[in-house]
């Protein structure tokens, strides 16, 4: 399998899509073989210690693995090609509910979006590094109003801030930005 065809399976992929789907009904499970052999992804396939009989297929669940994400990040071109020239979100730095002030694939490309529109002490825009924006995201669940935290697509409340922010377009259950 080529390149830019791991990046659009990577980009895309998760246990079951939004209209319920389960991956092994939307990818051809020798491409999915393939990605799992590379170490792109991981699928978890359990197996009752009482009968020793592995379960069927759509108990299965399916990570994209960390070699899998910073694949799909060395290769922006080849996923905005895959999602139709849109880039595919799957974590926000927010300041508790008022603004979306990054969005990436991975955290870090989050992080890194962060740095364009956050100020610094000096009052310079785009003045922070990503370790920065990193030190200031709140790291536990009792975060107050003006913290900055990091969002993760399945988060409950992940949905409703990219609603709100714009910019954002939902499709097949998905959240993307636009490559401008």
């Amino acid at each position: 399998m080529k390149t830019a065809e791991q990046v659009r399976i990577l980009s895309k992929i998760t246990t079951h899509d939004r209209a319920g789907k389960h991956f092994t009904e939307i990818y051809n499970l020798d491409d999915l073989a393939e990605l799992e052999a590379e170490g792109l992804i991981a699928i978890s396939r359990p197996t009752p210690e009482a009968t020793g009989i592995p379960y069927s297929q759509e108990h299965w669940t399916v990570k994209v693995t960390e070699d899998g994400l910073a694949l799909v990040e060395a290769y922006p071109e080849y996923r905005e090609w895959a999602t139709g020239g849109r880039l595919p979100v799957r974590f926000a730095v927010v300041q508790s509910g008022y603004y979306v002030f990054g969005t990436g694939f991975t955290r870090n490309e989050a992080f890194m979006n962060a740095t364009r529109w956050m100020v610094d002490e000096r009052g310079n825009i785009g003045g922070l590094s990503p370790e920065a924006v990193k030190n200031m995201i709140v790291q536990t669940e009792g975060h107050v109003k003006g913290d900055l935290i990091l969002l993760s697509a399945d988060h409950p409340d992940f949905d409703s801030h990219l609603k709100e922010q714009g910019g954002f377009e939902q499709i097949d259950g998905g959240w993307y930005a636009s490559c401008s």
